[in-house]
């Protein structure tokens, strides 16, 4: 599945529907209704492609990457944020593997 729409509007959705789910408990029977209707109707939508149209050059040119970190939880975390903010550039998703090299004490 790839998204059809822009992310923007992905984004501007789920916050809306996060203050439904604060404030909407709030507001009378018909305005929960009718704006639930409304984020439902308008709701994202994604596109189903075959396989060969997401990655046209085949196998291992899926979105995989393994990461090596071998500075302990800061580099993790750090890493982490990283992959986030260019997550957008990563169509349709991005798929990673931190792998954490640590010594152990005592041993």
């Amino acid at each position: 599945a790839v998204r059809a729409e822009p992310l923007r509007l992905t984004s501007f959705m789920f916050d809306a529907a996060v203050l439904n789910s604060l404030y909407l408990p709030l507001a009378s029977r018909v305005v929960r209704r009718l704006v639930g209707w409304g984020l439902a109707n308008s709701w994202p939508r994604i596109a189903v492609r075959t396989r060969e149209r997401v990655y046209p050059n085949g196998r291992g040119y899926t979105p995989l990457e393994v990461v090596d970190l071998y500075a302990g939880q800061d580099e993790l975390e750090r890493a982490m944020s990283e992959r986030r903010r260019s997550f957008v550039q990563k169509p349709p998703f991005d798929l990673v593997l931190f792998r954490l090299h640590v010594p152990l004490i005592g041993t």
